[in-house]
């Protein structure tokens, strides 16, 4: 059971056994900071693997221009409490956003790669949820897993795929066939299992 509660002048959700999913302190500055390293700008994509309250997904379109998401959130319930938030349901709501949901009851493979093959030619950045991580690592790894194969699948088929470049340690992984057109946060593919 989630539930929205206020703390230090934010709404924040806050799970059954009484844990906050976002920052105690200031969840949209600290959304911001994150994003700035990021770099995302008007027309870039937002992957985020995990809506907790939705503070990156405001920061982005708020202070990035952003208005393309796909979000991957496990748990139904916390993204129907994150829309609560009248700042994140007016960002969802904005006529000129597409904002894609997905959970473990819709994951629609073949809707994602048509977002990504309509997107492909854009800059997609994704942030990774601990909280998202912990609660739920199999599905996960299997949501990133899936995303970055068919990101990278299309890229290439868009022939728009730079294979210059390195982002992570292993030269042969889809995240280095992806190096020039995408950024990361979060674990590492050397983290995965």
């Amino acid at each position: 059971m989630y539930s929205l509660c206020s703390l230090n002048g934010f709404e924040n959700i806050l799970d059954g056994g009484g844990a906050i999913l976002n920052s105690a302190g200031n969840p949209l500055k600290e959304a911001r900071c994150k994003l700035e390293r990021l770099q995302p700008g008007p027309g870039s994509v937002l992957v985020a693997f995990g809506a907790g309250a939705g503070y990156l997904i405001e920061s982005a379109y708020r202070d990035f221009g952003v208005k393309t998401f796909i979000i991957f959130e496990p748990d139904q319930e916390i993204s129907s409490v994150s829309l609560q938030r009248e700042e994140l349901a007016n960002v969802i709501n904005d006529a000129s956003c597409a904002a894609y949901f997905f959970d473990r009851s819709n994951f629609n493979e073949g809707l994602i790669e048509d977002i990504i093959l309509q997107n492909v030619d854009k800059k997609f950045v994704a942030t990774e949820s601990g909280y998202f991580i912990k609660g739920t690592p199999e599905f996960f790894y299997k949501v990133r897993k899936f995303f970055l194969e068919k990101y990278a699948a299309c890229l290439e088929a868009a022939r728009r795929c730079s294979l210059e470049g390195y982002y992570h340690k292993n030269p042969n992984s889809v995240y280095s066939a992806i190096a020039g057109r995408a950024v990361f946060d979060g674990p590492q593919e050397e983290d995965m299992p």
